[in-house]
C-alpha cells in the first residue's frame, strides 16, 4: 500500500476514534436546534389556533362574513395551520364559517360603500315620487 495513503488512513482513523466528543457536540447541537424548532412550531400553532377560533366565533356570532375577512382567515391562518397538521376545534369552526353568507368586501372605497348603502333609499324615493305623480320615468331621447 502507498505510504501516503496509509498515513492518511491512519490519521483519519485516529481522528474518528479520538473525536467522540466532537460527534457528541454536533449531535447535541442539532438536537437542541430541533427542540427549539419544535417549540417555535408549537407556539406558532397555538397562536394560529387561537386566532382562527377568535375570528371564526366572531364571524359566527355576527351571522355573516365579508369576502375579505373570509379570504384572510382561509389564506393566512387556516391553510398554513392545516399544512402543519392542525385540525380539531379550529377545523370545525372554519367549516361553520364556510357556511356563513358572504357580504360585500370591507375594503371598498368609501364613496362606493356610501352609494351602495344609499341605493335602496334612493330607489324608494324615486318610486314614491312616481307613485305621487311628481316624476315620470321616461327614457331620455
Amino acid at each position: 500500500m502507498d505510504p501516503a495513503l496509509e498515513a492518511l488512513l491512519i490519521a483519519f482513523g485516529g481522528f474518528m476514534a479520538g473525536s467522540g466528543g466532537f460527534w457528541v457536540y454536533l449531535s447535541n447541537k442539532y438536537e437542541k436546534r430541533d427542540r427549539e424548532r419544535d417549540a417555535y412550531v408549537a407556539l406558532l400553532m397555538g397562536l394560529t389556533h387561537d386566532k382562527i377560533v377568535f375570528l371564526g366565533l366572531r364571524y359566527i356570532e355576527k351571522g355573516w362574513v365579508n369576502k375579505d375577512e373570509y379570504e384572510d382567515l382561509i389564506k393566512y391562518f387556516w391553510e398554513p395551520y392545516q399544512s402543519l397538521g392542525g385540525d380539531g376545534s379550529a377545523e370545525r369552526i372554519v367549516q361553520l364559517v364556510k357556511l356563513l353568507p358572504l357580504n360585500p368586501e370591507r375594503r371598498q372605497l368609501p364613496e362606493i360603500r356610501k352609494i351602495v348603502e344609499n341605493l335602496q333609499d334612493g330607489a324608494e324615493q324615486v318610486i314614491s315620487k312616481v307613485e305621487k305623480g311628481e316624476s315620470k320615468l321616461e327614457r331620455p331621447r
